[in-house]
């Protein structure tokens, strides 16, 4: 047997309330509450609530009141009221301001209060129905194009991927709660190069290629209903500037202005990582010396990004930070590979065009081949000394390998 439908009848009068009960209990399973402050409790602990009945006159939070405040919380329940001294302006504000479905004079036949509920549960039906079309719809056009990245450059799927982790561990560290908006526009944030740049992997995440085709994946979401503030996020990823005095992401304009300041910093990050081989924390420490302007608590709470390297990447990380500082001190002044400028040029985003340009594209990996310190060959031995962290650069179906040299600023196939 099937359970029976739960609705809430809210009166100041007990013995209405009991009347309720004790009438309509056959069909529904009837929770009651006396007076609007007991009815707003009601909704928050024990609900939801596909119907919703309530009185007119009260005292301290009369009906109209009570339908305002539920109906702002609790939007998918159907709300009904019930009066003893109906007019005309009444019923109007009744429907207007509450947005009730149904609207009855008292005393009501229970036979009457039945078949309105019975309406009600249907119409609640619907609601849910339509909710769940859209929702089911939304989700599987957003499979279909996070799968489009993954599938047509994987290797911009991965950075997307790494986004939208890193953009939680920020939003977390920043104190903001889970907004669903946020995290999607960090899913989808590289459509645009995906379909409109022949760039890929890091080189798809420079200001250059996304200054020119961020746009590009905003304006495919646009007309997606319900995706308009993640759209708005992807085109103004790219803007600079301090993230608003409050964090509060209750308004859509702050959203969309928190979650585009996010993002960049997010997407920044992503592609120093690419360019550092995956290790966390010289990504980070390359990261915050760019000379790009961010704003102090993102800074803060990207610290938690680097602080995710463990275990060998994070030994490799602090022995190359080492043999940088000892090797690469500043002779002139300046630090070397340190631009300072607001744009990211870097030579290692066109490495894979210039290591090797005549034969076939090659996969730059770390070398495991060694480990550090086995005679003094290992990525943290002696060769790495003074020259950071060394990478090798395979090919399939050959058997010479060119090492690259990830030195702080280049990678560049040694001699």
């Amino acid at each position: 047997m099937s359970e029976k439908p739960k609705i809430l009848m809210v009166d100041d009068e007990p013995n209405v309330l009991s009347g309720y009960r004790r009438t309509l209990s056959k069909w529904f399973r009837v929770v009651t509450a006396e007076g609007g402050a007991a009815g707003l409790e009601a909704l928050d602990k024990q609900g939801p609530f596909p119907v919703v009945i309530t009185d007119m006159r009260m005292p301290e939070i009369d009906g109209l009141e009570f339908l305002r405040r539920a109906g702002s919380k609790h939007k998918e329940s159907v709300y009904v009221m019930l009066t003893g001294n109906a007019d005309q302006q009444t019923a109007i504000d009744a429907i207007n301001q509450g947005k009730i479905f149904r609207f009855l004079n008292k005393p009501c036949p229970g036979e009457t209060l039945a078949e309105t509920i019975n309406a009600c549960l249907k119409q609640h039906e619907l609601i849910h129905a339509e909710k769940v079309l859209l929702r089911d719809t939304l989700a599987g056009s957003i499979r279909v194009l996070v799968e489009t990245i993954a599938l047509y450059k994987p290797g911009l799927g991965r950075a997307a991927k790494g986004i939208r982790a890193d953009m939680q561990t920020l939003c977390a560290g920043l104190g903001l709660g889970a907004d669903w908006r946020i995290s999607l526009a960090a899913s989808l944030c590289l459509l645009g190069p995906t379909v409109s740049s022949d760039a890929d992997g890091a080189a798809a995440l420079s200001d250059e290629v996304l200054d020119m085709h961020a746009g590009a994946g905003a304006d495919l979401l646009r007309h997606i209903p319900r995706l308009e503030e993640v759209s708005q996020i992807i085109a103004r990823q790219r803007e600079s500037g301090p993230l608003p005095p409050a964090l509060d992401l209750s308004s859509p304009e702050m959203r969309v202005v928190i979650g585009a300041r996010v993002l960049r910093f997010a997407v920044d990050y992503q592609r120093e990582l690419m360019l550092s081989a995956g290790d966390r924390a010289i990504a980070y420490e390359r990261f915050a010396e760019s000379g790009r302007e961010y704003d102090a608590r993102l800074l803060e709470a990207g610290r938690a990004l680097a602080q995710e390297a463990g275990g060998a990447t994070g030994r490799v990380a602090h022995e190359a930070r080492s043999a940088r500082r000892s090797d690469a001190a500043p002779r002139d002044g300046h630090r070397p590979g340190h631009q300072g400028e607001g744009r990211h040029d870097d030579p290692r985003l066109r490495a894979h065009t210039h290591v090797g340009a005549d034969r076939a594209p090659a996969r730059v990996r770390q070398d495991r081949s060694d480990p550090a310190g086995a005679g003094g060959t290992g990525r943290a031995g002696r060769r790495g000394a003074g020259r950071g962290l060394i990478l090798r650069c395979g090919r399939s179906g050959e058997g010479s390998r060119d090492e690259v040299l990830f030195d702080g600023s280049v990678l560049r196939a040694s001699s």
